[in-house]
């Protein structure tokens, strides 16, 4: 028994015993004194679980209580019902204010009883924002859709409307034949996002009201009235604001609707704008990627390095004669390469051909009109040729730009409101956008650069070898 525990192998194997017993107690410590602390890290290419600075500015900026009530059955093993659960703890640890409890509707099925109402049903996997009398019901549907998860969108925006005091109102012209706004669902979700009330004004039959705080303009199938015209130019000399999504509008069609922007120094050029250099569309020359220009409406798509479509767009110009005060600023140009072409739909040539007018142009401005002896009076317009962009199945394209630009648009309008702009995240990958030009390099180099620079080096080494 001496000679066994005199064996330098018995020391060694003690030795490493020992040793490891004392890293092992090391790391059940560590892990005690870690788990009182509620600390979780992400580690997601996208940050999928992570609050965004935007969410967290805005819950420093919030004071009251506020309840989450989630509807999750307590056996359903949904993974994005767990992932729902991870974000929503997120809020609870940003802000001690806010409280999460869950309410499985098995074991409380009279507790939806207090949301349900004609419009608004509360369903298994829901989510109930509460604060004081006001709440919002967020459905399955609302935060994941189609491989998007965004339920930081929804819940910052719930906690924001439960907590303001008012909510302003966007109002769409109609009486024209315009489309209806509900088909702009990708921009009506984003407006209700950012708690917008949306509401439509037939200025025949009545006037703009008072809550008005963005009019917003499409072109129907036929021109506004000359007394229209003018309830719009009084309701923006007033201090009013407005957006106008134009397309295929002409003064010769138009005329009243065309003299309500001309007071703001802007007045569209017939026909559709084209881009003959490849790096500057998508897939057809129609499918313009325009250059966004430096501007505060255009900073969130500049910083992120977002690419904008403009699909069937109509190019703008300043007026020759326009009034002092005004401020017209670019929103989105073309390059040199573009140009315009008149003809209908059916009989357009995708290449330019002689007469047509050449490029670079305008697709949207921003106009400032101060123009009044109590400078405290500000007129704010938003004047875009681009209207496709409120497609959804166009705007796809681009990853959701388009709402993006709109918004922001919205929130430069609506000077200091305290508006939403968070990108769903998407749990697949993001479709990439590329240039025609791009693609053609890319082709090249992929089908026969990389192949003949592999071909050529194995050629080598053969040669090599065989002389060796």
């Amino acid at each position: 028994m001496k000679k066994l525990f005199n064996d330098k192998r018995f020391k060694y194997g003690t030795y490493s015993t020992a040793v490891t017993l004392v890293v092992i107690a090391i790391l059940i410590a560590v892990n005690l004194v870690i788990g009182e602390f509620d600390y979780k890290f992400d580690l997601t290419e996208d940050s999928v679980f992570s609050l965004s600075d935007e969410t967290k500015e805005i819950l420093k900026n919030t004071d009251e209580d506020i309840n989450i009530y989630t509807l999750f059955s307590t056996k359903n093993s949904d993974i994005i019902i767990s992932r729902a659960e991870q974000v929503l703890d997120q809020y609870r640890l940003a802000d001690r204010s806010i409280t999460v409890e869950n309410r499985d509707l098995y074991l409380y099925p009279d507790f939806a009883n207090k949301y349900n109402t004609e419009d608004i049903s509360v369903d298994q996997n829901s989510i109930i924002v509460e604060s004081g009398d006001k709440y919002r019901v967020i459905n399955y549907s609302d935060y994941y859709n189609s491989g998007d998860f965004n339920i930081e969108e929804n819940i910052t925006s719930a906690i924001q409307y439960v907590t303001a005091e008012k909510n302003s109102a966007i109002y769409f012209l109609t009486g024209h034949g315009e489309i209806d706004y509900s088909a702009f669902d990708a921009f009506a979700q984003q407006l209700k996002l950012n708690n917008y009330d949306i509401k439509t004004v037939d200025l025949v039959t009545e006037e703009i009201a008072d809550d008005c705080t963005v009019l917003f303009v499409t072109p129907g199938t036929k021109d506004i009235s000359a007394d229209e015209a003018q309830k719009i130019k009084d309701y923006l000399t007033n201090d009013g604001r407005a957006m106008f999504m134009l397309t295929n509008v002409t003064k010769e069609q138009y005329p009243n609707l065309c003299s309500v922007v001309a007071d703001y120094g802007v007045e569209p050029i017939g026909g559709y704008v084209l881009e003959g250099s490849e790096s500057d569309y998508v897939m057809y020359p129609v499918a313009v990627l325009p250059t966004v220009t430096e501007h505060e409406i255009n900073k969130n798509i500049k910083d992120n390095g977002y690419n904008l479509l403009a699909y069937m767009s109509q190019a703008l110009k300043e007026t020759e004669i326009k009034k002092q005060g005004l401020q017209i600023k670019p929103l989105m140009t073309t390059s040199n390469s573009s140009f315009i072409k008149s003809d209908n739909l059916e009989n357009m040539s995708m290449n330019k051909e002689e007469g047509d007018i050449e490029g670079p142009f305008n697709l949207a401005y921003a106009v400032t009109d101060s123009s009044y002896t109590d400078t405290s009076h500000t007129t704010k317009v938003v004047i875009s040729g681009n209207f496709y962009m409120l497609s959804s199945e166009i705007d796809s394209i681009v990853n959701g730009t388009g709402a993006t630009f709109l918004m922001d648009s919205i929130k430069w309008l609506d000077e200091g409101a305290e508006t939403v702009s968070i990108k769903s995240k998407s749990l697949y990958s993001d479709s990439l956008v590329i240039a025609e030009g791009d693609k053609t390099k890319i082709q090249i180099v992929s089908w026969a650069v990389i192949p003949g620079a592999l071909f050529l080096c194995g050629f080598v080494v053969w040669i090599i070898r065989r002389n060796g």
